[in-house]
């Protein structure tokens, strides 16, 4: 896949159909409309893993096929997480309130009887287009934001954690000993338990750093 085809920001529609004629037809309808990219596979077989390739904003999808019907291809479209919110406009060569109603079900954004008029089948691909990759922008908005926050939170816990730690030893510091002592102090109070400190202290260290070097010392303590 040519690096053009992914770099392509406006709408795209794919259109699968077995007609070479109504790739034509469809195709000379969208031609003038320079910023549309079309594609059109006749082989619905391979039309799934085309669309994965493609990202199209729109895609047409042909009724009825001799292999495999519209409806099964909505199916598929609707299982594949790459694809369950892309549009689908169900061409269909019938007005059959029965099939508009089974499309719909099946997740169909839109059906129209082939083939319309060029101004209503481009006025279609571009409203369903602008809400799908206004709806993509929201999406990619949304998990942007969301990545931020978790970072927030983590730089956050980070440097709670920091805060209360001791840089050289990894034990808790002075902050935390003095409010684990006044929250010692004030449930024994209540409790009128008496409270015990022991103190420990390492002598002539002074004595250790001096002889094998701070360092050392650091690495001692």
């Amino acid at each position: 896949m040519s690096d053009a085809l992914h770099l392509h920001v406006g709408p795209s529609v794919l259109l699968v159909d077995e007609q070479a004629s109504i790739g034509e037809r469809v195709r000379t309808m969208l031609e003038p409309e320079r910023d549309i990219r079309f594609s059109h596979c006749l082989e619905p077989a391979k039309a799934l893993k085309l669309a994965r390739e493609l990202k199209p904003t729109v895609i047409l999808q042909d009724l009825v096929m001799p292999a495999v019907d519209g409806f099964t291809m909505l199916r598929f479209y609707k299982a594949c997480p790459e694809l369950e919110a892309t549009p689908v406009i169900v061409l269909s060569s019938r007005e059959d309130p029965r099939d508009k109603s089974r499309a719909f079900e099946l997740g169909a954004s839109d059906y129209i009887v082939k083939l319309p008029n060029r101004i209503e089948l481009v006025a279609r691909v571009r409203a369903h287009s602008r809400s799908y990759l206004a709806q993509r922008e929201r999406d990619a908005a949304l998990a942007e934001l969301a990545d931020a926050m978790q970072k927030l939170e983590r730089s956050n816990a980070e440097l709670a954690r920091l805060s209360r730690t001791d840089a050289l030893t990894g034990i808790a510091n002075r902050r935390v000993f003095d409010e684990s002592l006044d929250q010692a102090y004030r449930r024994l109070a209540r409790e009128k338990r008496p409270l015990s400190l022991v103190l420990l202290d390492v002598d002539y260290f002074k004595r250790f750093n001096d002889h094998y070097g701070h360092v050392s010392g650091d690495r001692c303590l």
